[in-house]
């Protein structure tokens, strides 16, 4: 059977199949029983969002496997971020189009089930919260119109909120406690004050976890004899109020705010709880790893029985806004317990030298991080290839030796790893296969890129640090942003200079000579009018 007959039908006698081909055993069992809780633990690269997709678009055609086929607006289906979201939407489209293009008698239900999929509830989850809260406003108590601030952009109202609640503090009976602490504190190397920052971070931490106003717990006099932790405590609250103030007063709301105002409209009103529990007969969540206690609450506050979650633990990097692992680990606990927990272990995105080396280098060390290392495999009948060169290589650099060195151990190791690549390059001159835009260099932090990009360039090896502090430091993006300073004013004549010695323009030093000659002798108001004469 070829791939284009395979991905226009969903079985191939008993076997499942999917858009690539037969689904491996352990994708198959986690498409297959989809009515009951389910919690799937997938290694990268092994076909979760296969997973996610074959489950809902088995739903829409097949149904439960009791006759009852589901409508794509029964099924809600939360991702990540809005890119994640738009392309689960446009793989499950791609492969509803394929089957309803093919001869399966499912193929009419594939049709339609296309026909109806801009409907469907695939989102983030503060955009299906923005969606629900719209829908009922009035209930909810919102305006339907309200806006969602970006986290960047709210930076300036916590800086109110917080310059605010310190007046408010200083104002009271505790000024003077207050000013100890500020001045304890101190600022920080941009001149912040430290107990902003602490107080943003434990309102954000807890909001996070599901505490919509925010406080610290109470001690016994004995436990706080200088009333610290009173006193942090009253900031925090003050704190909270003046930034949902400055929230209001600009007309929006933040992430968290979205999610509560959702949450306590379905646990306040159970009649409409129940309208959408009746109404989404699945719930499909992707990256559960990276859920965070609020959002836990509003998934168990629309109470879906048919819940499926999958995730990867050892991608829970980031935490973004506040995730919380142990979540994962304690639903994963309690499906364990019913026998609802599958694994995905079989990647399709490495060759098998690499998964070895993987498995033999991080299993052990997963062992204090408190998280089962599941061995990653390589797909059935996978063989390692014939290499003339090893695949994997080990690359060390002493950190203790090159103490008191011209180099320190961060740009050792950057210079070691970019040597590498110049002599992989150099062996493979001439192949077309083979150059600098081949070649990726994946490290623990962002502030360590622009190091390693400096060392590749040195070398004569086209770098680009994607997404490093580092990034408007770029020759190009310096010299535009130049040019769009110099069109809002252009009697800057800095910019105009910048702008005339970049490459876009490339003129001499002795032409800009010239110029301020012009402008010395009066022939021209600015640096800029001389410019326009001397064009």
């Amino acid at each position: 059977m070829s791939t284009t007959d395979e991905a226009s039908r969903l079985w191939d006698g008993e076997q499942m199949v999917g858009p690539h081909g037969p689904l491996n055993p352990e994708q198959a069992l986690a498409v297959a029983d989809r009515a009951a809780p389910l919690l799937l633990e997938a290694s990268a690269g092994a076909g979760k969002t296969l997973v996610l997709v074959e489950r809902f678009v088995r739903d829409v055609i097949e149904g439960d496997g009791e006759g009852q086929v589901l409508a794509c607006d029964q099924i809600l289906a939360i991702t990540f971020t809005k890119k994640a979201a738009a392309e689960l939407r446009e793989r499950i489209r791609l492969r509803l189009a394929a089957l309803a293009s093919g001869d399966d008698p499912l193929a009419p239900r594939a049709r339609a089930a296309l026909a109806e999929l801009d409907g469907a509830w695939i989102s983030t989850i503060d955009s299906f919260c923005a969606r629900l809260l719209r829908r009922h406003a009035l209930l909810a108590g919102v305006d339907p119109s309200f806006s969602v601030v970006e986290d960047a952009d709210l930076s300036a109202l916590r800086d109110v909120a917080f310059r605010l609640a310190t007046e408010q503090m200083l104002a009271g009976a505790d000024r003077d406690q207050a000013i100890e602490l500020l001045a304890a504190e101190g600022t920080d190397r941009v001149g912040k004050q430290v107990v902003a920052t602490e107080i943003g971070r434990i309102y954000d931490r807890k909001r996070n976890a599901g505490e919509q106003f925010p406080h610290l717990p109470k001690l016994a006099k004995e436990d706080d004899p200088r009333g610290w932790v009173a006193l942090l405590d009253a900031f925090l609250l003050s704190y909270g109020e003046q930034f949902a103030a400055a929230k209001r007063d600009a007309g929006g709301c933040d992430f968290a705010d979205v999610v509560f105002a959702a949450r306590n409209l379905l646990r306040n009103h159970e009649a409409l709880a129940d309208e959408y529990r009746e109404r989404f007969q699945r719930v499909l969540i992707d990256e559960f790893q990276d859920t965070n206690g609020l959002q836990l609450d509003l998934f168990l506050a629309l109470g879906v029985p048919s819940r499926f979650q999958v995730g990867d633990p050892l991608q829970s990097i980031y935490g973004f806004r506040f995730a919380d692992l142990e979540i994962f680990r304690a639903v994963g606990e309690e499906h364990q317990k019913s026998g609802r927990r599958l694994n995905l272990t079989r990647n399709y995105r490495s060759d098998v030298e690499i998964l070895e080396t993987i498995n033999a280098g991080f299993a052990e060390a997963h062992l204090i991080t408190g998280i089962d290392w599941v061995p990653i495999e390589a797909p059935a009948g996978a063989r390692a290839a014939a290499a003339e060169a090893p695949l994997v290589e080990l690359l060390f650099t002493d950190t203790v030796a090159w103490k008191g060195q011209e180099l320190t151990a961060s740009e050792a190791e950057a210079r070691l790893v970019a040597s590498r690549i110049r002599r992989l390059l150099d062996e493979h001159q001439g192949d077309d296969q083979v150059g600098p835009g081949h070649v990726v260099v994946l490290l623990e932090t962002r502030t360590q890129m622009g190091l390693y990009r400096d060392e590749l360039r040195r070398l004569d090896i086209d770098a680009v640090a994607d997404g490093s502090d580092q990034w408007w430091e770029r020759q190009e993006l310096t010299d535009l942003l130049c040019h769009l300073r110099l069109l809002a004013n252009t009697k800057d004549d800095k910019q105009l200079l910048h702008s005339l010695r970049s490459p876009i323009c490339s003129i001499g030093v002795e032409t800009l000579v010239l110029l301020g000659a012009m402008r010395e002798n009066r022939e021209a108001g600015s640096l800029f009018e001389a410019f326009e004469q001397a064009c």
